[in-house]
């Protein structure tokens, strides 16, 4: 693998909204089918859960499916650990520590938070390391190492390795914006793409094939987008205008590649007297005619957990979202919608109180691809076990599982 050094040269109210305008996909039904699919298998199994919980998976870009996800005691302790899969065979290590003893190599004793995983190239990633009151940008490709020449506190990064640059949230003089970095090592050049003294920016989404960068504001006034297309100072937009979305409360995007869209999970506020539970929901932001952007509901009652929303998951170019129901009698299923016919199918994965689900596309055979899931989700049906476990493998069948188990 090349040093990651030489890669930077190259180049966060009121009533539900009415829709305006159609997108090019249909609204879907609420009608769900069972899909009986092979069970995920469980990933997390091992020494260093025991007593902790999975959370937040982030499936790799490459061939071979691979996922980073973080490591919780719920305190101040949070690690990184890596998995990818072969055959029948899982293989996984933990992102250690910076500092020489073993314990500290082996992923223990160490009083950080390891969070916000962005993959560079099917190997390696950035990601935020905080000790005590700092948190910095960190790469790792087997080894962690900080990113030199820090200028404040780093919140959140999104690499773009097609381009060449990473893009993170960073709080400077107490305001946090978004920058752009890029040059070696990334050093050479730290633009300054938000300008918003009163917002705090996340939720950081990357079209690789347009560059283009979306993000969440939050401020007094409530939740916006914003949008660097292209991701220059002179085209940023830190409101994106769209109609009937200020009803919403944003809670985090991720960008369809090469569509021009956003997926949103967002929430409707509800009043502070009222005992009501929130309404959250997932959202479709097209963004592809920058003077009229439109939005619709795919799905609503969505389950989230507690703490950041997760990222939204689709695969076919956006034709199918996965997503959670807010469905305690049946488990909190994992959704599949198909927004052609706006046809839903509860898939049946052998997990039961779900929390989180991504997914990924790798390749099988020569020209196929096949959707590999990620859930994270409670241990067992008999409540004996409330942590959240990692559960993962492909939709169509576990290659090599059979001979395997």
């Amino acid at each position: 693998m090349a040093n990651w050094l030489e890669f930077g040269a190259v180049g966060r109210c009121g009533l539900v909204a009415v829709v305006l305008g159609a997108l090019c996909w249909p609204l879907a039904s609420s009608h769900a089918e069972d899909s009986a699919l092979s069970p995920l298998r469980l990933v997390s199994d091992v020494a260093v859960m025991e007593g902790r919980q999975a959370q937040r998976p982030v499936w790799a870009p490459g061939e071979v499916p691979r996922l980073v996800h973080e490591i919780t005691d719920r305190d101040r302790k949070t690690w990184l650990r890596q998995i990818w899969i072969e055959g029948a065979s899982t293989y996984d290590a933990l992102v250690p520590g910076s500092r020489s003893s073993r314990v500290e190599a082996l992923g223990g004793a160490a009083d950080r938070a390891d969070t916000g995983a962005s993959w560079w190239d099917a190997e390696s990633f950035f990601f935020i390391r905080a000790v005590g009151g700092s948190s910095r940008l960190f790469y790792f490709d087997g080894s962690p190492r900080e990113v030199p020449g820090q200028i404040g506190r780093v919140d959140e990064v999104a690499a773009d390795s097609k381009a060449g640059k990473l893009f993170a949230a960073v709080e400077v003089k107490g305001e946090l914006d978004v920058y752009r970095m890029s040059g070696a090592g990334f050093t050479a050049e730290r633009a300054r793409l938000s300008h918003s003294p009163s917002g705090v920016e996340y939720s950081l989404s990357i079209d690789s094939q347009s560059g283009a960068l979306n993000w969440i504001a939050a401020t007094h006034a409530g939740t916006r987008l914003g949008i660097a297309d292209p991701p220059e100072p002179g085209a940023v937009r830190e409101r994106l205008r769209v109609p009937g979305l200020d009803a919403y409360e944003l809670l985090a995007l991720r960008v369809i590649e090469g569509r021009r869209e956003l997926l949103v999970y967002a929430r409707v506020p509800r009043p502070e007297a009222s005992t009501e539970p929130d309404q959250r929901m997932l959202l479709a932001v097209d963004v592809s005619n920058a003077t009229k952007p439109r939005f619709e509901v795919l799905a609503e009652d969505i389950y989230l957990p507690p703490g950041i929303a997760p990222r939204p998951a689709y695969s076919h170019d956006g034709r199918y979202v996965y997503f959670i129901a807010a469905d305690t009698t049946t488990g909190n299923p994992v959704l599949r919608l198909d927004r052609t016919t706006g046809k839903r199918q509860r898939l049946k994965l052998g997990t039961m109180g779900n929390q989180e689900v991504a997914v990924a596309e790798y390749p099988v055979g020569e020209g196929s691809k096949v959707v590999w899931m990620a859930v994270v989700a409670v241990g067992d049906d008999k409540g004996r076990d409330v942590r959240n476990h990692l559960y993962a493998g492909p939709l169509s069948g576990w290659p090599g599982w059979q001979q395997g188990r």
